[in-house]
């Protein structure tokens, strides 16, 4: 859109299309053994390092100050250089992860990826890129480095609610206790629609938890081949996905008189039809 000497790009994004990592992390504290399943699908096969990687998520959002079996809190946090306070609070953006005990710049953006600075911007957060790389051997196509197929950011965000299977991608979807990348394939065809391209007038949404699993409540058979119809997988997938979004990311990018500079509003929708709108956090690059 023309502003004066410039224009500004809006792009709306829902955050629902990943998962949230703060409700990932409040449920894996219950049941920490369930949270272990995924990681071999993103390229983290040794145990001791996905164990290192799940208490120290799960001690970073934990405000208790006793540590995880693996994890970490202050008194490893505080002998980095340069030191830092464990969180012991919910994760308030996703580049957090970054600040956590076993997880690299390779793991939270995938070893294929490129062109992706240290994201963190504060001084104090870019100093730990020599400490990430001394600790951990940065290299981002190195033979001898462990590839990891799919980032960490590619999957969580740091609000949000259940997944939106409307809106998420395969890798994702892969991710929902029961569903293999089959099951996830068939749910991406069955709302592309007539088409068969994702995102565009024709989809064909899903308007119900029960269209898209018939073991939720109010369902019959199963209805994406291959999604359990009935039994403990499918009410687990009740537990975990909705089909609308919530949380969204609203990016501006602004150009005016040749200074650029990115904007990030985070709303929240809900009341009555979902038409009032909360900002719940801004910023800009």
């Amino acid at each position: 859109m023309p502003l004066g000497p410039g224009s500004i790009t809006v792009t709306i994004i829902d955050m629902e299309r990943k998962w949230d990592i703060n409700m990932v992390a409040t449920r894996a504290s219950r049941k920490r053994r369930s949270c272990k399943r995924p990681w071999p699908r993103w390229g983290v096969t040794d145990a001791e390092q996905s164990s290192t990687i799940i208490d120290s998520i799960l001690d970073w959002v934990n405000p208790n100050e006793s540590s995880g079996y693996s994890g970490a809190k202050n008194d490893y946090y505080m002998h980095l250089n340069p030191p830092y306070y464990c969180k012991n609070g919910p994760i308030d953006d996703i580049s957090e992860l970054l600040l956590i005990k076993g997880i690299t710049p390779e793991i939270y953006w995938g070893s294929n990826s490129t062109n992706h600075p240290f994201p963190p911007t504060t001084a104090w957060q870019r100093g730990l890129r020599s400490t990430h790389a001394s600790r951990n051997g940065v290299g981002f196509h190195g033979s001898d480095q462990p590839q990891y197929p799919v980032g960490l950011v590619e999957l969580f965000c740091a609000m949000g609610g259940k997944l939106n299977v409307n809106t998420a991608s395969v890798k994702t979807l892969q991710l929902v206790p029961g569903l293999d990348e089959a099951t996830a394939q068939h749910i991406i065809e069955q709302r592309a629609g007539p088409d068969g391209q994702d995102g565009n007038d024709d989809d064909a949404r899903f308007r119900m938890p029960a269209r898209f699993n018939g073991g939720l409540p109010g369902g019959g058979g199963a209805n994406v081949p291959g999604a359990p119809p009935t039994g403990p997988a499918a009410q687990s997938i009740a537990n975990y996905v909705d089909v609308h979004s919530y949380v969204f990311d609203i990016k501006i990018d602004a150009e005016i008189n040749g200074y650029k500079r990115t904007f990030h509003g985070i709303i929240s929708r809900g009341g009555n039809g979902g038409q009032q709108f909360v900002c719940v956090k801004f910023y800009w690059e």
